[in-house]
Protein backbone atom coordinates (compact mmCIF):
# COMPACT_ATOMS: atom_id res chain seq x y z
CA UNK A 1 0.00 0.00 0.00
CA UNK A 2 2.73 2.17 1.18
CA UNK A 3 4.25 2.00 -2.26
CA UNK A 4 0.74 2.62 -4.01
CA UNK A 5 0.60 6.15 -2.38
CA UNK A 6 4.44 6.77 -3.29
CA UNK A 7 3.33 6.60 -6.86
CA UNK A 8 0.50 8.10 -6.58
CA UNK A 9 2.59 11.34 -5.01
CA UNK A 10 4.90 10.92 -8.42
CA UNK A 11 1.81 11.13 -10.88
CA UNK A 12 0.22 13.64 -9.39
CA UNK A 13 3.07 16.27 -8.20
CA UNK A 14 1.65 18.73 -5.77
CA UNK A 15 0.27 22.48 -7.06
CA UNK A 16 2.99 24.60 -5.44
CA UNK A 17 5.81 22.35 -7.65
CA UNK A 18 3.79 22.73 -11.07
CA UNK A 19 4.07 26.16 -10.73
CA UNK A 20 7.79 26.41 -10.16
CA UNK A 21 8.66 24.69 -13.13
CA UNK A 22 5.89 26.66 -15.01
CA UNK A 23 7.86 29.66 -14.77
CA UNK A 24 10.50 28.34 -16.68
CA UNK A 25 8.36 27.98 -19.40
CA UNK A 26 7.59 31.28 -19.66
CA UNK A 27 8.78 34.61 -21.84
CA UNK A 28 9.44 36.93 -19.85
CA UNK A 29 7.35 40.34 -20.84
CA UNK A 30 10.17 42.39 -22.31
CA UNK A 31 10.35 39.77 -25.16
CA UNK A 32 7.03 38.63 -25.59
CA UNK A 33 6.72 40.12 -29.32
CA UNK A 34 10.00 39.69 -30.08
CA UNK A 35 10.57 37.13 -32.51
CA UNK A 36 14.16 38.45 -34.04
CA UNK A 37 15.10 39.47 -37.49
CA UNK A 38 16.11 35.65 -38.83
CA UNK A 39 16.00 34.44 -41.96
CA UNK A 40 13.54 31.81 -43.78
CA UNK A 41 15.48 28.06 -44.00
CA UNK A 42 13.02 27.61 -46.56
CA UNK A 43 15.35 30.43 -48.93
CA UNK A 44 18.93 29.86 -49.99
CA UNK A 45 21.22 32.75 -49.57
CA UNK A 46 20.26 34.13 -52.67
CA UNK A 47 17.03 34.01 -51.97
CA UNK A 48 15.54 30.99 -54.69
CA UNK A 49 12.95 29.68 -52.26
CA UNK A 50 13.12 25.71 -51.47
CA UNK A 51 9.99 24.38 -53.56
CA UNK A 52 10.72 20.53 -53.44
CA UNK A 53 12.18 17.74 -51.11
CA UNK A 54 15.26 17.36 -53.53
CA UNK A 55 15.71 21.31 -53.06
CA UNK A 56 15.58 20.97 -49.20
CA UNK A 57 18.73 18.64 -49.21
CA UNK A 58 20.55 21.15 -50.99
CA UNK A 59 19.47 23.65 -48.73
CA UNK A 60 20.84 21.52 -45.94
CA UNK A 61 24.13 20.53 -47.30
CA UNK A 62 24.42 24.83 -47.90
CA UNK A 63 24.50 25.40 -44.34
CA UNK A 64 27.65 23.30 -43.54
CA UNK A 65 30.03 25.51 -45.07
CA UNK A 66 28.48 28.63 -43.52
CA UNK A 67 28.35 26.90 -40.18
CA UNK A 68 32.04 26.18 -40.09
CA UNK A 69 32.63 29.64 -40.50
CA UNK A 70 30.77 30.58 -37.40
CA UNK A 71 31.79 28.11 -35.10
CA UNK A 72 34.66 25.46 -36.60
CA UNK A 73 33.86 22.12 -34.79
CA UNK A 74 33.90 19.78 -37.33
CA UNK A 75 31.60 18.05 -40.62
CA UNK A 76 28.04 17.90 -40.37
CA UNK A 77 26.69 14.38 -41.22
Amino acid sequence: MKLFHALLLLAFPAQSQVLQADSFFTVPDVYQSQYGTYRSPLKFYDGTPVKTAADWQRRRLSWCPAGRKIHPCGGWR
